[in-house]
């Protein structure tokens, strides 16, 4: 079961901040002319404001640029809005860049970029849990032209116990980026690669000099036809380079961070935080494409809608 906090009231409406934002939008005087302007003279409209459309949500009236809903400036509709795409499970503490996308694909305001950018370098949880990094030469991405035709595979362990598991096997498309987050155990090694195997359906795999990642136990299971594949042609690369290996090391990072912001102190319900997890990591845009896991992977993203969803971090509600 996944913590109870995590779940939405569904005897509440989702569009409850919507309508909000709707009916304080006549009320707000620093967007009355850039209304009045963009409504009027449309047609002159600069670029980053687009075109503004209006549209009727039950007896209210909303205003949106290119798809986008205004923000009237209101700091409790702000603070809800970033509590929403920044603290909550589903977004998963992202980082400046990343908590701009996601509150930019349904939301606009005057200065959204440096609001969103103090309420990042604020939150006591960021602060407490991202490590500082060193720069790093560019490494030069795999190129593959269709999903799934090769992934690379990592099995971390040393967690401690939660729900009978103690590792966490991470597998990635090399082209989409997609990751699953799969709760297993260091011992679990014919169902961590059966596992595997039923996820994709390509002709290679990259793995990681680990337990899992053993040469000769790999090619024993498949060539013995201990473990089911469906590729006709394997191919297991051990040993490799940064380039290539270093794509789920990235992820690793990822996921010691998603996990240190929510857990319990005592670590012993991460196993039921990893599905959200997988979540958060796939709706987040990549730099390597500029695109997201799900955008890639299904066509487009989940909606997020503003939910009831309590506030799960370290920050306090003020």
């Amino acid at each position: 079961m996944l913590p109870l906090e995590v779940f939405a009231n569904t005897s509440e409406e989702e569009v409850e901040i919507v309508t909000e934002i709707c009916s304080r939008l006549r009320e707000d005087p620093s967007l009355e002319p850039i209304i009045q302007f963009l409504t009027e003279d449309a047609d002159n409209a600069p670029p980053p404001f687009g075109k503004l459309t209006e549209t009727t949500i039950g007896k209210r009236t909303s205003y949106g640029t290119e798809g986008k809903l205004v923000v009237p400036d209101s700091e409790t509709l702000k603070e809800r809005l970033l509590k929403e795409f920044h603290d909550s499970p589903l977004a998963g503490h992202p980082g400046q860049q990343r908590t701009l996308e996601l509150l930019s694909r349904n939301y606009w305001w005057p200065g959204m970029k440096s609001f969103s950018k103090e309420w990042v370098e604020c939150c006591p949880t960021c602060q407490a849990n991202c490590r500082a990094h060193a720069l790093v030469i560019a490494l030069k991405p795999l190129k593959f032209p269709l999903p799934f035709p090769h992934h690379f595979l990592q099995l971390y362990h040393r967690f401690p116990k939660s729900q009978g598991h103690d590792a966490i096997l991470v597998v990635i498309d090399s082209f989409s980026k997609f990751g699953h987050f799969i709760p297993t155990s260091k011992k679990s090694r014919q169902k961590g690669l059966l596992i595997c195997s039923s996820l994709t359906s390509g002709n290679s795999m990259v793995t990681g000099q680990n337990r899992l990642g053993s040469r000769n136990y790999l090619h024993r299971k498949v060539s013995k036809g201990t473990v089911p594949t469906p590729w006709s042609k394997t191919n297991l690369l051990f040993g490799v380079p940064p380039e290539s290996d270093g794509q789920t090391e990235r992820v690793n990072q990822f996921i010691e961070f998603y996990l240190r912001s929510y857990v319990a102190a005592d670590h012993s319900n991460w196993a039921a935080w990893l599905p959200l997890a997988e979540y958060a990591y796939n709706n987040a845009r990549h730099l390597a494409n500029g695109e997201t896991p799900f955008e890639l992977v299904y066509g487009r993203n989940p909606v997020m809608n503003p939910s009831n969803v309590p506030p799960t971090s370290r920050r306090q509600t003020q």
